[in-house]
């Protein structure tokens, strides 16, 4: 790593002219084809298109030797990604029928812009997320014997209506067909003896 030390030092520094940049791409290039084997033991799938493909498209040699290093060194996140953080305060937050983007924003130190773009990259939203962890606690608490009034204020739903609607969006039945279907599944998944008392195996 101590090599890998020097070359990102070196790189950092803005060759004079265009000739040296390409002769130190081409340098460089030519180090990093051999260095997977010679640093980690391994090689990489696709190595020299990846090393060619660095050095050509990357804006400075510092940003090439940086995408490279990383892919031969992978170094997991010591905290969870603040995209994470966000999904885990909304889970969290999800049975507070008053609970807004600006709120969850607000408990991170972020502001409003910030947590949406981060759930876009995560390919979600807000709103999203909220409905998908509802959902998920409606859906479990539809196995018991709560009422529908009392399922939806438990799941931070203001009206049993929301719910409904939600919830037959998601499973194309209403809560009440849902519950009905689970109690039969059960049902038939239960051993009948017929009224008999279970043998005792002797």
């Amino acid at each position: 790593m101590e090599a890998v030390a020097n070359l990102i030092s070196v790189a950092r520094r803005p060759p004079s002219t265009a000739l040296s940049d390409f002769l130190c791409r081409r340098a460089l290039a030519d180090i990093f084809l051999r260095l997977p084997v010679a640093l980690t033991g391994n090689n990489f799938p696709n190595w020299h298109e990846r090393v060619r493909k660095a050095f050509a498209e990357s804006p400075t040699l510092h940003e090439a030797i940086e995408e490279l290093t990383t892919l031969m060194f992978p170094v997991a996140p010591r905290t969870p990604p603040m995209a994470q953080r966000i999904l885990e305060c909304i889970e969290q937050a999800h049975t507070n029928p008053r609970i807004r983007e600006t709120d969850v924003a607000g408990a991170l130190h972020l502001s409003r812009n910030t947590v949406g773009r981060l759930l876009r990259a995560e390919g979600t939203s807000f709103r999203t997320c909220l409905r998908a962890f509802r959902l998920r606690h409606a859906t479990s608490l539809m196995r018991s014997d709560l009422s529908l009034k009392e399922v939806a204020s438990a799941c931070g739903y203001p009206q049993p209506s929301q719910l409904s609607r939600d919830f037959r969006r998601e499973h194309h039945c209403s809560p009440s067909e849902y519950r009905e279907q689970f109690r039969r599944v059960t049902a038939r998944a239960q051993p009948s003896f017929g009224g008999n008392p279970i043998p005792s195996g002797e």
